[in-house]
């Protein structure tokens, strides 16, 4: 059966971060993003939401809309396990394969190197 084995996806798995955290944190920062949805229909979860930095360098405290050449903005990120459909040949049946998928979640600011 082509190494394809039943088994049942847990329907809690088809989005991850179903409702986005709560607050404005993500546009009060020095360092601010946006959230965008990630889709693939053969990934489970199929939905995954992922901070997008909105800048290159961090806004001033002081200067609102003002960039401070010094520092700069990175994504702070982790890796979360999803796992990915596989037809199999001559039946209806999926294989599924686990993969490490790095999942932005916000961004922050460091100083310049």
């Amino acid at each position: 059966m082509d190494n394809c084995t039943v088994s049942h996806i847990n329907s809690g798995l088809r989005t991850a971060w179903a409702e986005l955290p709560s607050g404005n944190i993500h546009n009060r920062s020095l360092a601010p993003w946006e959230y965008r949805v990630d889709i693939d229909m053969n990934r489970y979860p199929h939905h995954i939401f992922m901070a997008h930095c909105l800048h290159k360098h961090c806004l001033g405290p002081i200067h609102k809309g003002n960039t401070n050449r010094y520092s700069n903005v990175v994504g702070i990120s982790y890796f979360m396990t999803v796992y990915y459909r596989h037809p199999c040949e001559h039946s209806d049946f999926v294989r599924l394969s686990s993969a490490a998928l790095e999942v932005t979640t916000g961004c922050t600011c460091v100083s310049s190197q």
